[in-house]
């Protein structure tokens, strides 16, 4: 059985076909194209990829590694906003995904897995199996969590010769030179601008509309007060319909804001010192208004 343990460009003389998962593996026994068993020995941490090529110990060969073909999935993403969710929920689960970035959104490549498809699906991503990788591409760019790519470790640099004299470059930070993913990322601060802003509006039409009628009945005031209660409570019930989602999410997402304006009003306007404890309420109240407001849209 041939042992393969060293990298070289040398002419190849034979090949072998692996799949992503082997080709992760420092140890494996192959069958090369033409019929020969041979094993593969590498240093832990090392990984192959279509193209590199294996010297036998003996010298007597040397195989090319092909990228075998794979079922994939491929999830299509119509926005940068979408696009960068899904490639945020994958990276959150440790997959292995390869990212294809557009004007228009992007497209993510990853293993067959029927849960993942439901749920870039439920994102709203158009999902498609695809039975082989792409032509022409010979590396496919993997990563785990928020890079384009893993850099190479210390042992591959030291096994692999020296092809240039210029330093590789390190992998920049998913997104951190992408124009599109900026954009995407700017939109969901944007999303969350406004809805804090409308909802903070709205906590206050409310709060001006219930008052007046309390100092008409608690402290005497006049009764003209209840004019610009009557008009402050209609603008308030108008601006809940500004919001999209359905009436009954609205209703508990703005329970939130309506919190922290109320601890603001506290303050401000009844003279009341906050504790610690009145402001860790309002914070856990936005959190969950937040969680609400900005949850993944279905499909």
């Amino acid at each position: 059985m041939l042992i393969l343990n060293q990298r070289t460009n040398a002419p190849a003389t034979d090949s072998v076909a692996l799949a992503y998962d082997e080709r992760k593996r420092s140890r494996l026994k192959v069958t090369l194209a033409s019929g020969t068993e041979a094993g593969i020995f590498l240093e832990r941490g090392d990984h192959l990829h279509g193209g590199d090529k294996l010297a036998a110990e003996d010298g007597s060969a040397v195989v090319e590694i092909l990228a075998a073909p794979e079922k994939l999935i491929e999830a299509a993403a119509d926005s940068p906003l979408l696009f960068a969710r899904a490639a945020y929920h994958l990276g959150n689960r440790h997959v292995p995904v390869q990212i294809l970035p557009s004007e228009s959104g992007g497209t993510l490549r990853f293993q067959t897995d029927h849960v993942l498809a439901e749920m870039v699906k439920g994102l709203g991503c158009t999902v498609r199996y695809r039975s082989a990788l792409p032509a022409g591409i010979r590396r496919l760019w993997f990563t785990r969590g928020f890079a384009w790519w893993p850099p190479p470790s210390p042992r591959r640099a030291r096994s692999r010769p020296r092809r240039s004299a210029q330093p590789r470059p390190r992998s920049a930070p998913f997104g951190a030179k992408d124009p599109r993913i900026q954009a995407a990322l700017g939109e969901i601060a944007m999303e969350l601008l406004r809805v804090s802003l409308l909802f903070a509006l709205t906590a206050v039409a409310e709060i001006v509309g219930c008052y007046p009628p309390w100092l008409v009945l608690k402290q005497g005031k006049s009764p003209w007060l209840l004019l610009p209660a009557a008009l402050s409570l209609a603008a308030f019930a108008w601006l809940l319909t500004l919001h999209p989602s359905a009436a009954g999410r609205t209703y508990a997402a703005y329970g939130g804001m309506y919190i922290a304006v109320a601890m603001l009003w506290l303050h401000f306007v009844d003279g009341i010192m906050l504790t610690r404890w009145d402001l860790a309420g309002a914070s856990i109240a936005l959190l969950g208004m937040a969680v609400i407001a900005l949850q993944p849209t279905s499909a």
